[in-house]
């Protein structure tokens, strides 16, 4: 529900944007990104040719860049056309991301981690007990048992930190995993799909909705979608 909310008010936003003075609609606006500089493609066109430039490449002078970036500059309709197929392969087949999720699940990994971060902070514990036991029965001074403790109290807290993180790596993957509620919405998609006559809204929305950014490596000549579920997809430039 959430995501079909947001795809709903997405429609609405790019339908404001869309009656303003945009001289070339560009699918992909706002979701490629540069794997070198960081920064985002725009789209441009000469009145023969559409494309998508690198902004750290062609105005890497006025973003203080040393250099001009190595981004290439992508075809219009050939990064379009690629992305939107990838959008429908799961839109058409939902069950993709079952399979896609199944394959990804690395919660028993995460698990054994954590298991293994809360032995050690238990073992920590029986350490400070055995310092106070030594200091007790004389074996040790007031100084060293103190100096003892800090170190044992930083091993402590940087193992905390670890454990904290892992399990919310744990609570992230498997809510990531839970992809009842994403299949729903994919075949939800389809609804916005069935207008006799696709409009550059509807396709817009569906990019905008499915898609978190789009990584283009000019070194590797490759594009990788980020789906919002957690997906990725690579394809050749």
């Amino acid at each position: 529900e959430e995501v079909w909310d947001k795809a709903q008010e997405v429609l609405s936003a790019n339908k404001v944007k869309i009656k303003g003075n945009v001289k070339k609609n560009y699918l992909l606006r706002g979701l490629l990104k540069c794997a070198h500089c960081g920064y985002s493609f725009s789209g441009a066109f000469t009145g023969k040719y559409v494309y998508y430039s690198d902004i750290g490449r062609y105005a890497w002078r006025s973003h203080r860049l040393e250099k001009p970036c190595i981004g290439k500059t992508l075809q219009q309709k050939w990064v379009e056309d690629t992305v939107w197929e990838s959008c429908m392969t799961y839109i058409r087949d939902p069950q993709l991301v079952v399979k896609s999720a199944k394959s990804r699940d690395n919660s028993e990994e995460l698990e054994k981690e954590i298991a293994l971060i809360r032995t050690k902070i238990a073992h920590n514990g029986v350490e400070n007990q055995r310092l106070i036991d030594l200091y007790k029965a004389g074996l040790i001074s007031l100084e060293a048992v103190t100096g003892e403790f800090e170190k044992v109290k930083a091993e402590k807290d940087m193992l905390q930190k670890q454990l904290d993180q892992l399990e919310y790596d744990l609570r992230t993957e498997k809510d990531m995993h839970d992809v009842s509620s994403t299949i729903s919405d994919l075949e939800q998609m389809q609804q916005l799909l069935e207008s006799p006559t696709l409009d550059f809204d509807v396709k817009k929305t569906v990019v905008d909705t499915m898609i978190e950014k789009i990584l283009v490596d000019s070194i590797a000549e490759t594009i990788t979608i980020h789906f919002a579920f957690g997906d990725t997809v690579t394809h050749k430039i």
